[in-house]
């Protein structure tokens, strides 16, 4: 089989890859024998459960064709001009790519694993940097006006380590970046309707269940509980970032 690659507008993929598909159906098209869209899909942790959120292209503006017939290098001139009255697309790369490229792109585990998400966001509304600055300066004025010694200082201890979870993962991914850790770099960390919300991919997900769960005995309702497994996924970002030091 011969294949080709096509750009397309960015965000109407799965728009153009349907409207291509109807198109080849209705006008019995037999010179593209299938359309190939390669996704991955982006998990949810909502609750203790876990749902689909969406799904995601591996390949952001591209889809590519299987033509019948084999052996085909240049898109032949009949091809090139039925894509062109797609809505969508932008442009046909005029030459095959090889078989064995696709498949390994199209059926890449790992790249799968990086591209592949999960979304997990807080419950509690977020507080403020500066609201949490004045919780410190409270619990350390109250520390001394009312306890002593090794209590004291164990109180303003934990009031000056204080800080929200999205600025610790904000924290490693700008330390990821700078070493150009890619598995760092694709982790987000942003405020949604005044919720932390973080976005990790399933790889490090999957490397943290096999660093805490190595015989796979925790349930579902444990590794899908934000207070227990956000925890989890930070030391592993902290261990990443740390052997990759080393």
């Amino acid at each position: 089989m011969s294949y080709f690659a096509i750009h397309v507008k960015t965000g109407y993929e799965q728009v153009t890859v349907e409207q291509l598909q109807k198109q080849i159906k209705n006008t019995l098209f037999e010179e593209i024998s299938s359309v190939i869209a390669p996704v991955v899909q982006i998990k949810k942790f909502v609750s203790k459960d876990t749902v689909i959120l969406k799904r995601k292209l591996v390949a952001s503006s591209y889809i590519y064709i299987k033509l019948a017939a084999e052996n085909i290098f240049e898109i032949p001139g009949k091809i090139y001009h039925f894509l062109k009255n797609i809505g969508g697309v932008l442009k046909i790369l005029p030459y095959s790519i090889p078989k064995e490229e696709i498949e390994a792109f199209c059926f890449n585990y790992d790249l799968a694993l990086e591209e592949a998400e999960i979304e997990i966001k807080l419950d509690q509304v977020t507080q403020s940097t500066d609201s949490l600055q004045a919780t410190k300066e409270q619990m350390i004025h109250e520390a001394n006006l009312n306890l002593k010694g090794e209590e004291q200082e164990t109180v303003i201890r934990h009031a000056l380590s204080l800080e929200r979870m999205i600025d610790r993962v904000n924290d490693l991914i700008q330390k990821g970046k700078r070493i150009n850790h890619r598995l760092l770099m694709k982790c987000k960390a942003y405020i949604h309707s005044n919720r932390e919300t973080f976005r990790f991919p399933l790889a490090l997900f999957l490397k943290t269940r096999n660093r805490i769960d190595p015989n796979q005995n925790l349930t579902n309702k444990q590794l899908t509980t934000h207070s227990f497994i956000l925890p989890e996924l930070i030391k592993t970002l902290e261990l990443e970032l740390s052997s990759w030091k080393n």
